[in-house]
């Protein structure tokens, strides 16, 4: 996970990065940018708010997302309702259909929820589609984002 940089530094170190392994930028499962560009050390010095414009701050983070296919989303990453929300929609789905017997929303729910939190199970968001899915660990669909 990428946390609390902005989104033009973030991209020419990616970047360099590409050019010299591609290991390493499989290994990113997601991005948190800062609307500034100031380091640490000049932001702690300021008395108000530094942002970037909001279009060239949007227009920077669509750049980045371009440069992946897909990005695991780690499931503690999510606040709970979000999480609720993906895995309720993952669930209700056409095709996940539990055979003869019944099982209650909350239950396939609890069951999502306990193969993501054992590491089963991993969220991607599909930056071509722009939507969720929720893969098996050992999906070999995975195999383009990880070593």
């Amino acid at each position: 996970m990428i946390n609390c940089v902005h989104p033009e530094i973030f991209d020419q170190a990616l970047s360099k990065e590409i050019k010299h392994s591609k290991k390493t930028v499989n290994r990113i499962m997601g991005f948190q940018a800062n609307t500034s560009a100031k380091s640490p050390e000049e932001l702690d010095n300021l008395s108000c708010l530094d942002t970037s414009k909001p279009g060239e701050f949007a227009d920077l983070m669509i750049k980045l997302h371009h440069k992946f296919k897909a990005l695991k989303i780690p499931y503690d990453q999510l606040n709970p309702e979000t999480l609720h929300g993906v895995i309720e929609e993952f669930v209700t789905r056409d095709g996940t259909d539990y055979g003869e017997i019944e099982v209650s929303m909350e239950t396939k729910i609890s069951q999502v929820l306990g193969q993501l939190k054992s590491g089963k199970a991993v969220i991607v968001f599909d930056q071509g589609t722009e939507t969720c899915t929720i893969l098996r660990s050992d999906d070999p669909a995975l195999r383009g984002l990880e070593d």
